[in-house]
């Protein structure tokens, strides 16, 4: 912002009584303290990413010992009926050329995934990814795999290995995993901020010229690579895209307040139990809400016995 002088008034001063001055003195203070306050109210927290890049895809994993590796693997997502169940690795799908719906076996949970779209995914878990037309469509995994698996066909199982990054040390700890996704016009720009390991860069369509910490690359859509932050992302033709995976900060173990004693009176009362069906693996120290869902009926069978009732308590159906 540039500020003008102002002209000097030529209105005649007049002598300020100190009351005047006064209550000058007092909303001068008011209106700076205000404004602090409100500044501080707008501060917006540190962000992944510039510009419009958004976050698709997220949640919270434990690292494993050793030494880990980004790859990226094809794979089709076949019609239904013949889409098989399977052990994943923990990383994130994403849809390319079609739809994908993503099943979860023994809960059933299920996330319909449009092309550009993506889903987190714990390691183990079992999933159908499926077509939701007569015909096989392609998907991408983006995966965080131990060393000895990068190039493993084992756990890559029918799908295509198309690129596979060099491994690194893992950070300690439960770590908040993200996939930014970003669509850039010939000449815009973005920039992924730096982490405590290496971040994946995969695009998506278009071609895009990255610059790491201490490298650089010109990605064509389909190519990957693995650099240090900060990265600089510059498209160098229009509808570019790209994503990218991110090992962020580490998150502290789920820490609940111990549950104070409740006084009972005489009186009757009612309480209700909620369950919900959530991912093969997944513990209360890496709970992510969003992967779970209430299922349409109880997934246990319970009963509540005390010596001060005179016969078990039974669940009640409560509405929906």
């Amino acid at each position: 912002m540039f500020l003008r002088p102002g002209r000097p008034s030529s209105v005649p001063r007049k002598p300020i009584r100190t009351t005047s001055l006064l209550a000058v003195i007092v909303a001068l203070i008011s209106a700076l303290l205000s404004a602090t306050v409100a500044t501080a109210l707008r501060a917006e927290p540190e962000t992944l990413a510039t510009g419009d890049a958004v976050v698709i895809a997220g949640g919270v994993a434990p690292m494993p010992d050793g030494r880990i590796g980004w790859r990226v693997v094809e794979n089709d997502a076949q019609p239904r009926d013949d889409a098989p169940f399977a052990a994943r690795s923990l990383g994130f799908a994403l849809a390319d050329e079609g739809k994908v719906l993503v099943t979860y076996e023994g809960s059933g949970a299920r996330t319909l995934l449009d092309p550009g779209e993506a889903t987190y995914v714990l390691q183990g878990a079992r999933q159908q990814r499926a077509s939701t037309t007569d015909r096989p469509v392609s998907y991408t995994m983006l995966e965080l795999v131990v060393a000895a698996d990068i190039e493993n066909d084992e756990t890559i199982g029918d799908g295509e290995l198309i690129f596979a990054g060099d491994d690194f040390r893992a950070p300690d700890g439960n770590r908040d995993l993200n996939l930014v996704r970003d669509v850039l016009a010939e000449g815009e720009s973005a920039e992924i901020a730096a982490s405590d390991a290496p971040i994946l860069l995969y695009a998506t369509a278009g071609e895009i010229d990255v610059i790491g910490d201490d490298d650089d690359a010109i990605l064509d859509a389909g190519e990957a690579v693995v650099l240090d932050g900060p990265i600089e992302i510059e498209a160098t033709e229009d509808d570019s895209a790209f994503v990218a995976a991110v090992i962020g900060d580490e998150i502290p173990g789920s820490a609940r307040e111990p549950e104070q004693p409740v006084d009972l009176d005489d009186e009757t009362g009612a309480f209700a139990v909620t369950t919900h069906a959530c991912p093969e693996g997944m513990t209360i120290e890496i709970l992510d809400q969003d992967e779970c869902q209430q299922p349409d009926e109880s997934l246990v069978a319970w009963t509540l016995e005390s010596d001060e009732f005179d016969t078990p308590g039974t669940p009640g159906i409560p509405d929906p």
